[in-house]
């Protein structure tokens, strides 16, 4: 074993040990924590009328303040704590602003690291949309009517994006609220790792990666067969590697590549039904261009109305941990595409959302394949961490301006 590998090594086993070692410290600071929410909300419960009418009078009478009322979703992952603390530096680098902000999340992660912020004014549990998700859309309603919410920024998980983004119109109509997501029908296709590639090369006009649809086992032998045919021929450009289309950690890594021998394709269709992730009609795969020998980015953009608000771009990983930004040009000239392609289609884009990227040498060129597109929020807005930096993002979900924008692009 390499000394690099062993050091390593070693530094996770040290990090478990420092966590193990700061459980009590951790357990007894959020009891401490829990006990002090209950007692402000007894003393909240039992005030007489007339502090609280002193209070409402003040709030009332201070009309040189602008109000608003955030409500941000995925209380249990960091991107929301560090966006909840980018708009409370917002809030604090401006007198004139009064920013309350209301974190939400299911019951199995109500014991989370935003709900003992500073920067939270408000924790509330939700349903999961995996229980329900009308009961989620109708929860997330309620609590941004409860609180007369401004704005909703959805922190997703996979499987929340799409109902946030079904959510989105209610919200704007009903409530007269900004939202910081795309529509459900954009939404669909960008989740969608076969409509995305579609979307780019048949709309958009864009580059993007050759991609089929399989739903069955007999159209992946069918697509072998093809593409046994093309590489006989001479035309086949590059091979292609068979994946979920939903978010699936067990093969994720697995680069299973056609064309390829009719016996390998056996075992491997039977070890992903053996593994409980068959190909089918309601859970299909996708057969997309395999790009080999180029370095993988992960680039973040907030977008309103087909207007590119920011972007960052880092060296991506199966596993990311570190965030480091750095300027691809390759990049910034497909997003841009991509953002032109977008003013000139059918469809209005609002909201944060990541690409994977491939960058390889042609010629003399480097060039940036899109592989997919997550539709959500990704950790790597942790790069906006600086004091300064931080402030401008903060405002930057809120509410853009050419002056906040600048040098954020």
């Amino acid at each position: 074993m390499s000394k690099g590998n062993m050091y390593h090594r070693f530094r996770a086993i040290l990090h478990l040990w420092a966590i193990q070692c700061m459980l009590p410290i951790s357990i007894t600071f959020v009891t401490l924590q829990t006990l002090r929410r209950i007692y402000v909300s007894w003393c909240s419960s039992t005030s007489s009328p007339v502090e609280n009418l002193g209070e409402n009078v003040e709030n009332d009478t201070d009309t040189r303040k602008k109000n608003f009322t955030v409500v941000l979703t995925g209380g249990k992952m960091s991107k929301t704590l560090h966006l909840v603390r980018c708009i409370r530096s917002y809030a604090l680098s401006d007198p004139s602003l009064r920013i309350k902000i209301v974190v939400l999340e299911t019951k199995k992660f109500r014991y989370s690291a935003s709900r003992y912020s500073r920067c939270v004014d408000r924790f509330q549990v939700i349903t999961t949309p995996r229980e329900s998700p009308d009961a989620y859309m109708n929860d997330i309603y309620d609590v941004c009517k409860e609180h007369d919410a401004t704005h909703f920024l959805p922190v997703a998980a996979p499987v929340e994006a799409v109902f946030d983004a079904e959510l989105k119109c209610r919200l704007e109509t009903e409530l007269g609220m900004q939202v910081l997501h795309m529509d459900k029908d954009l939404c669909s296709i960008l989740d969608d790792k076969h409509s995305f590639g579609c979307f780019l090369r048949e709309k958009l006009k864009i580059r993007s990666l050759r991609t089929h649809k399989v739903v069955s086992n007999e159209e992946v032998r069918k697509y072998n067969a093809i593409l046994l045919e093309e590489k006989k021929n001479g035309t086949l450009k590059r091979n292609m590697i068979l994946k979920n289309l939903s978010y699936d950690p067990i093969h994720r890594l697995d680069l299973f590549q056609l064309p390829t021998e009719e016996e390998k394709i056996n075992a491997y269709l039977q070890k992903i039904i053996l593994d409980g992730n068959p190909i089918t009609k309601g859970e299909p795969w996708q057969l997309q261009e395999f790009l080999a020998n180029g370095v993988e980015y992960s680039a973040m953009i907030v977008v309103r109305s087909n207007h590119l608000v920011t972007m960052t771009c880092c060296p991506s990983s199966a596993s990311q941990l570190n965030y480091v930004h750095v300027e691809v040009p390759s990049i910034r000239e497909w997003i841009e595409n991509f953002m032109d392609g977008l003013a000139i289609s059918d469809y209005t884009l609002t909201g944060q959302l990541c690409f994977d990227f491939m960058v390889l040498t042609e010629g003399d060129e480097k060039v940036a394949y899109p592989i997919e597109c997550n539709p959500r929020v990704h950790t790597q807005c942790t790069i906006y961490n600086s004091d300064d930096v931080r402030t401008s993002f903060g405002s930057l979900l809120l509410n853009s301006t050419p002056q906040m924008e600048k040098g954020m692009v």
